[in-house]
């Protein structure tokens, strides 16, 4: 279940990727930006990493997805 804390997480991350980079504009630039998080989450996984690295990794993957509705949709 969805809880408060995870939804301060994403938005923070949305504030700081906001804050270092410029607006999403096309569906092909959202891909390669989920893209590239998501194998950053799917590299911590396979390195087995510490769950909370993948946790911050999923987080980035979630937050890439909010940005691209929130600029392109």
């Amino acid at each position: 279940m969805v809880n408060k804390e995870m939804l301060d997480e994403i938005y923070a991350e949305i504030h700081l990727a906001r804050q270092k980079y410029r607006k999403i504009t096309s569906l092909h630039e959202a891909h390669s930006i989920i893209m590239e998080e998501f194998d950053e989450f799917w590299f911590a996984i396979k390195n087995k990493e510490e769950r909370e690295k993948i946790r911050k990794e999923l987080i980035q993957v979630i937050s890439a997805g909010i940005m691209t509705l929130e600029d392109l949709f």
